[in-house]
């Protein structure tokens, strides 16, 4: 009896949004701590209850690549995956087989290894005419932010800058590329640090309310 998943999908008022960010394990470096995320808003009817779904992860590295299973029954889960090496890469649904969105940053996990880039909240938000988006890095890096809309495409761009270790910040006055001013809504926007020192790139994920 599979009414239990198809029946998540057909009676509730929210789909599935997803985060994803990973890190390899620092005991044996055989291992990947993968991390997914539900972000999707409350439910009407079944409030913070998480989906309860089969997931598809393929894992890639110089060389190799495998497509591993897992079960989400939380709004936040961490899942630890034997590999045969080092991973450079994980892709949620390869074969798109789950209705989702993936509404947050696929790529290493500064919580679990590597340089630490924690975003502050952007301010204000919500914003009329402008809004600073802030985040510190732990190390030396050149950082670049990207701003997209709901569905995925990138609305404003920041050069990239070198900056040392600290606080860094954007200042985002609500316009896209061509300098006209974009509607109101939601919108999402991508830190990517890039440390001077060769190290693998920290990318995260926020969120930003425009109105006018």
């Amino acid at each position: 009896d599979l009414d239990w998943f198809f029946d998540q999908w057909l009676y509730r008022a929210t789909n599935p949004e997803l985060g994803l960010s990973w890190a390899m394990e620092d005991d044996d470096g055989l291992h990947v701590r993968v991390r997914v995320q539900q972000l999707q808003g409350p439910d009407p009817v079944d409030g913070d209850a998480p989906y309860l779904f089969p997931l598809d992860l393929r894992l890639a590295g110089a060389g190799w690549s495998t497509v591993t299973t897992v079960f989400v029954t939380q709004n936040d889960q961490t899942f630890h995956l034997p590999v045969p090496q080092s991973v450079s890469t994980v892709e949620m649904d390869p074969d798109g087989r789950v209705l989702f969105t993936q509404v947050e940053v696929i790529g290493v996990d500064d919580t679990l290894a590597g340089p630490r880039l924690a975003l502050r909240p952007a301010a204000p938000n919500p914003f009329v005419g402008r809004t600073e988006i802030r985040w510190n890095a732990s190390v030396p890096s050149r950082d670049e932010v990207a701003v997209f809309d709901m569905r995925g495409r990138q609305v404003h761009g920041f050069p990239a800058q070198e900056a040392p270790a600290g606080p860094r910040s954007r200042t985002w006055d609500g316009r896209g590329e061509d300098g006209r001013p974009l509607a109101s809504g939601t919108y999402f926007y991508t830190v990517t640090s890039r440390p001077l020192d060769g190290g693998p790139p920290v990318r995260r994920t926020g969120s930003l309310t425009l109105s006018r």
